[in-house]
């Protein structure tokens, strides 16, 4: 087994604070886009707006409220972040609420997608799901958040057992344990490989339905186009590209936990430190999808244009009324 390297990495807390403020600058702009410059959208703009806050909440967990650092090769961490300090939660629950507002997160673009499919299979009476199919997505969606916590949450080791665990498994690095205020171990046993492989294909195939949803979606726009007009197909294309952009970012950004899951099953050499980079990997990826839409979304590009050429107005009128 590798060393534990029980330093301080000041660089990924560091990026931690950085990324969060401005993941959350960002979400505030689009946030505000959505609210008051996006009314072409109608009502499907509150369900992009559920995820936009699904994100910010993600944001502030990960970046401020826990800060995780791992102690790999051990399957164990602990945490920085303001829940430990100012209200001494312990890093197995600080790591719960992240597998929480993660999973709520990939949930609400489920719901996105699933929304904006109904709406077009509606208009073109084909490929409409039933009450009963959408009730239990819902349902489903409900429940997975807890299950994934409390499945997290099964395989961890209290303190003392922890400790007890470490001394058999890794004894040179039980007093730097045992000195750390926070931290929580999960042992490696059949019932935590099949958690995390069970989280790796359940992953994997909703990131396939949702690769098939939007293959139907496709389908089903270039039917629809020729049955409505310009402007109303063009208030669906905006949808759907604002979707399709969040998908294809989450997915990159997705890629870090289920990469990190084979590092877990596997043991590759480094793993501390290619996990630290797949934290601040996953941390980025509320920057990176907000930056995909100010580029690539329609409405969001036209409003940043807008008011980059005023900008630009007002900065030439003092200068035009010098004479100069």
């Amino acid at each position: 087994m590798e060393d534990i390297d029980f330093s301080d990495p000041r660089w990924l807390l560091n990026y931690f604070h950085l990324i969060g403020l401005v993941s959350f600058i960002l979400n505030s702009i689009g946030i505000y886009f959505l609210i008051f410059n996006t009314n072409r959208l109608g009502n499907f703009k509150y369900y992009l707006l559920l995820f936009q806050l699904s994100c910010v909440l993600t944001d502030i967990d990960l970046t401020i409220l826990v800060q995780p650092i791992p102690l790999f090769p051990l399957f164990a961490g602990h945490v920085y972040g303001v829940l430990f300090t100012w209200f001494n939660m312990q890093a197995n629950t600080s790591a719960v609420t992240v597998a929480f507002v993660a999973v709520i997160q990939l949930e609400s673009l489920i719901v996105c997608f699933v929304k904006k499919h109904q709406g077009v299979a509606i208009l073109l009476n084909k490929h409409i799901l039933s009450k009963c199919v959408i009730n239990a997505l819902y349902v489903l969606c409900l429940i997975f958040p807890f299950f994934v916590c409390a499945g997290a949450n099964s395989i961890s080791l209290s303190r003392e057992d922890a400790l007890i665990y470490i001394k058999k498994v890794y004894p040179k690095g039980y007093l730097q344990f045992s000195n750390l205020p926070n931290f929580v171990v999960y042992m490696k046993s059949q019932n935590t490989i099949i958690f995390l492989v069970t989280l790796f294909f359940a992953a994997s195939f909703g990131f396939l339905c949702l690769c098939f949803t939007i293959y139907d979606i496709i389908r089903m726009m270039a039917d629809l186009k020729l049955r409505i007009s310009k402007v109303a197909y063009e208030k669906h294309s905006e949808a759907l590209r604002s979707v399709i952009i969040q998908f294809i970012t989450a997915v990159l950004c997705m890629a870090g936990p289920m990469i990190q899951v084979l590092i877990l099953v596997f043991e590759i050499p480094q793993m501390n430190f290619i996990s630290e980079l797949i934290f601040a990997w996953f941390a980025t990826h509320s920057s990176i999808n907000m930056v995909s839409l100010f580029i690539f979304f329609p409405p969001y590009r036209k409003i940043i244009a807008k008011g980059l050429k005023k900008t630009k107005v007002n900065i030439n009128l003092p200068i035009s009324s010098m004479g100069l």
